[in-house]
């Protein structure tokens, strides 16, 4: 369903939901495990309400987050993936926190020290939001479940028994992640957590509930060396018995340096369902035409939060749109809607025959007739 209104039906206590959101800048994943339970992976702000588009779902469709989540997790700290977090956790008070396993390691928070010294928790950069979980879970009296691969945050047992897994960072991308930032000059990046090329110590999950399982990629990169990115997933899940995964959230916005052959052949059943979300940044737009045609080669069901199509500026104060494209070399101005595609199921329904549903832009990747970049 293509353009359908905002989704205000709560989920069965047996339907398994996988809900994406993304405008073109920002990406969130919020999943119903059945029984009440949800989990959220990543955040970003809706321009609309200034409010973590998570939490704004859940409260639209009835759920209260202070008793419904039990577990946030933020992949990465690029901007898209992490402004607004701090706010899901403080709302969501029954449930723990995960991030990456390289904080773990003491050069880790030695290295980032003088940017923490340096943020604001409510500065909405990258490091702000983590300075301000770092809090929340001090309050708490809680310390975040760090990721790492192939370790368990969280798990349930009973009727729908729940695991969530993560199956990454490997050993050897945290300690690559670490050399990157010891190079690098905490005093040109303020308040912001610096970008890290090739997303090292990305955080990818395996959610099983049930008998289904969900894969979701969130920026993980593909690397030569098989001890990196997602040649380290799969070369830890070969042998291991474990059954492939039946959806699929697409890594790194569909762009080539997230797709490997054998992430789909090993780790994915045949024509998983799937989704993605858009990046429009700058001269950046994905996925790109050729990104579209290798997905829907691997996959007939692969949805789309929002068409990668920049507007553009105009101000209603001339001088304004003047002194702006005078300063600026190019605009760009990024969608506002937060699309959403919403997947939902019984918890032991092939997902094929799973309800998709497109919202606020949202549409099958098919239906993406032009994609510029």
């Amino acid at each position: 369903m293509n353009g359908s209104p905002p989704q205000t039906q709560i989920p069965a206590a047996d339907e398994v939901e996988v809900s994406l959101f993304g405008p073109g800048l920002g990406e969130s994943v919020v999943l119903h495990l059945g029984q009440g339970d949800w989990m959220m992976v990543d955040s970003f702000i809706d321009a609309g309400s200034d409010t973590p588009v998570a939490l704004d779902y859940l409260r639209r469709i009835g759920v209260d987050p202070s008793n419904a989540v039990r577990l946030i997790v933020a992949t990465h700290w690029h901007d898209d993936h992490i402004r607004g977090i701090a706010k899901v956790f403080r709302a969501a008070t029954n449930a723990v926190f995960s991030i990456t396993g390289a904080f773990q390691e003491p050069d880790f928070r030695l290295i980032l020290a003088p940017w923490l010294a340096n943020s604001s928790p409510i500065d909405g950069k990258g490091l702000g939001e983590v300075a301000d979980l770092l809090t929340i879970s001090k309050q708490r009296r809680c310390s975040p479940v760090l990721s790492s691969a192939n370790k368990i945050l969280w798990e349930r047992h009973g009727e729908i028994p729940v695991q969530v897994r993560a199956l990454s960072p490997s050993d050897p991308a945290i300690a690559a992640c670490i050399a990157r930032l010891r190079e690098l000059d905490p005093g040109i990046f303020r308040c912001r957590l610096p970008l890290i090329e090739s997303n090292h110590a990305s955080v990818v999950l395996s959610v099983q509930v049930g008998s289904r399982r969900i894969l979701l990629g969130g920026d993980l990169e593909c690397r030569a060396d098989r001890k990196f990115g997602w040649l380290a997933i799969v070369d830890s899940q070969k042998g291991a018995g474990a059954p492939k995964h039946h959806l699929f959230k697409i890594p790194h916005h569909g762009s080539s340096n997230g797709h490997h052959q054998e992430v789909w052949t090993e780790l994915l059943n045949p024509n998983p369902l799937s989704a993605l979300t858009p990046f429009v940044h700058g001269g950046v737009r994905l996925p790109t035409p050729s990104d579209v045609a290798r997905i829907g080669s691997h996959t007939t069901q692969a949805y789309l939060t929002a068409v990668p199509r920049a507007g553009k500026f105009h101000d209603p104060d001339r001088t304004v749109e003047k002194t702006m494209r005078e300063a600026a070399r190019k605009l760009t101005v990024i969608p506002r809607s937060s699309g959403h595609v919403c997947m939902r199921g019984r918890h032991g329904e092939d997902p094929a025959a799973w309800k998709v549903t497109c919202h606020k832009g949202a549409s099958h990747l098919e239906q993406v007739a032009e994609v510029s970049h």
